[in-house]
Formats: structure tokens, sequence, C-alpha cells
């Protein structure tokens, strides 16, 4: 209100659903790897997470994604949440490049 928007909740949908999973060999998952090799990250994976995500709703609607995130999953939805600034700047550019990748993949 204050910003002069308005937004109204239409649906609810739990986090919840089965496992998800998407092949490492799609264009998201090799977009993400390459992304976050670019900016330092060492081992960037693919790994799994065990825990709840909106992936799966995007999944059910036959997109794919990945899980991609910059701090310490243990102190992940804690009181004192937090990312450390490099981290969190460096996650940005991740993003960036992911996003940039699988618009010219898209373009093609």
């Amino acid at each position: 209100r204050r910003h002069g928007l308005r937004a109204d909740i239409i649906d609810y949908r739990a986090t919840t659903g089965g496992a998800t999973e998407t092949p490492v060999d799609s264009p998201i998952v090799r977009a993400s790897l390459a992304a976050c090799r670019a900016h330092g990250i060492a081992d960037p994976g693919p790994f799994g997470l065990q825990g709840a995500c909106d992936l799966v709703h995007f999944n059910g609607i036959g997109a794919r994604g990945v899980v991609v995130g910059p701090g310490n999953i243990a102190a992940a939805h804690k009181p004192d949440e937090f990312v450390p600034e490099a981290e969190f700047l460096t996650s940005s550019l991740i993003y960036r490049d992911i996003a940039l990748a699988m618009l010219r993949d898209e373009a093609r």
C-alpha cells in the first residue's frame, strides 16, 4: 500500500510433493554448472537437496529447474539466518549468467 501496489493471493499450494530431478544433461543444469564455475565455485555439483522447495510446483507443470543459492543450508530457516555479502553478490552474477545462457539457448 505504501508504494501504491496491490496484490491478491489467488491460490495457495504447500511446498510438498514428491522428489524432483532434472536430468544432468538438460540446458538449465549445464548453464547453472557453467555459471557457478565461471564465478569461482570449485565444486558446484550437481548434488541432491533433501528438503522442500518451490521447484516441485514448476516441475509439476513440465518446467525444469535447479536449486542454486548462496549461504549454508545449516543456517537456513533459522531466526538468525544470514548469507555472507560476498556470496550474495556472487549469486546475483550466477543468476544473471544462467538467465543469459538460457535466453541464448532459447534463441537458437
